[in-house]
């Protein structure tokens, strides 16, 4: 809801009279850090939010509206197939929804320009480009914990960090004494399960 609220607030700044353009892009510049499923379906419905409801009441703002998202890994939908990542692709692309692979966001910094109304922000980018933004959206990162990064050196792990396990939920070289669930693990034999609560479930 405060996410929602902010979006509206943005509008609502945008709309003043005698806001100058350069600002009002500010504005409405919507950066989304990370390129798993959850921000890839929170660009998703922005993006039909911003064209289905705002454009009612404020449809000469929608031009100056843009949607970044800027994924530090190769793909967006890592975890998925590679069909359903091309998919996603493709379809932000459609929506004019700009995608900035193997990128990552190395800071945010405030900054002041003569003229702007309100305070403003920019992000600074691994790739040496900065994006200024109203609104900014962090969902990246499914990183195994400390506790797990702590014992790194005690248990086989997989190329993403992840505790390696039989079926049984042991962890290999300690079956019988060691178990572990959840995303720190991932079984060896079986196919990685995407990190998601409808997969636990």
């Amino acid at each position: 809801r405060q996410i929602r609220n902010n979006i509206i607030d943005s509008f609502e700044k945008a709309a003043i009279p005698g806001m100058s353009d350069d600002e009002r892009n500010r504005l409405l510049s919507f950066i989304i850090v990370g390129g798993g499923p959850t921000s890839c379906e929170f660009a998703a419905e922005l993006h039909d939010f911003l064209k289905q409801d705002v454009t009612r009441v404020y449809k000469d703002l929608l031009k100056y509206v843009k949607i970044t998202v800027v994924e530090a890994g190769p793909a967006l939908l890592g975890p998925f197939d590679k069909a359903l990542q091309n998919y996603a692709l493709h379809l932000f692309a459609k929506r004019d929804i700009d995608v900035r692979l193997a990128t990552a966001v190395t800071g945010v910094e405030d900054y002041e320009v003569e003229g702007y109304r309100y305070p403003a922000r920019a992000a600074h980018l691994s790739d040496g480009t900065k994006l200024v933004f109203g609104t900014m959206v962090w969902s990246a990162g499914l990183a195994p914990v400390k506790f797990t990064d702590s014992v790194a050196d005690m248990f086989e792990r997989s190329r993403n960090g992840r505790i390696l396990v039989d079926e049984y939920l042991r962890v290999k070289g300690y079956e019988g004494s060691i178990w572990a669930i959840g995303d720190a693990a991932v079984n060896e034999k079986g196919i990685p399960l995407p990190q998601l609560a409808q997969v636990a479930r």
